[in-house]
């Protein structure tokens, strides 16, 4: 997938709710799947949307600096965070497409609010508590 990304401009390069590493390790994701994250206001190069600059260019609640969207016109589109900043936790209780189908519903949902609170703060620990106490 990452070899023919030249090849997908304008056109998303994951699919929402998936992901791939790029060769040197990064995590690549579509752009609609990140939450609660902020631009890094001068790293914006592109007509139409971020552009395919090698800084960083998103920013975590806590200012530190994450990953890059790009979603310019002549690039494919995508979120790359790097490897150091991601806790990769495995889905085998399909929470994320429940959490999905809660905020499709009800995006103001305290229960979804507050899984993304934790999930952006919390350890692993903390993240597989709130599910079993909120959700079974």
């Amino acid at each position: 997938m990452w070899n023919d990304y030249q090849k997908r401009t304008g056109e998303d390069l994951v699919s929402p709710g998936q992901y791939f590493k790029n060769p040197i390790g990064n995590y690549i994701l579509n752009v609609n799947d990140i939450r609660n994250f902020h631009y890094h206001l001068d790293r914006i190069t592109g007509c139409c949307g971020p552009g395919e600059d090698d800084e960083p260019n998103l920013i975590c609640k806590c200012r530190a600096e994450i990953g890059r969207e790009v979603s310019d016109c002549i690039y494919a589109h995508y979120v790359w965070l790097s490897p150091s900043d991601v806790l990769e936790i495995h889905d085998d209780w399909k929470i994320f497409d429940m959490i999905k189908e809660i905020e499709t519903r009800d995006p103001q949902n305290e229960k979804v609010i507050n899984f993304y609170y934790v999930v952006q703060y919390g350890t692993e620990d903390d993240i597989q508590k709130y599910i079993k106490l909120e959700f079974f």
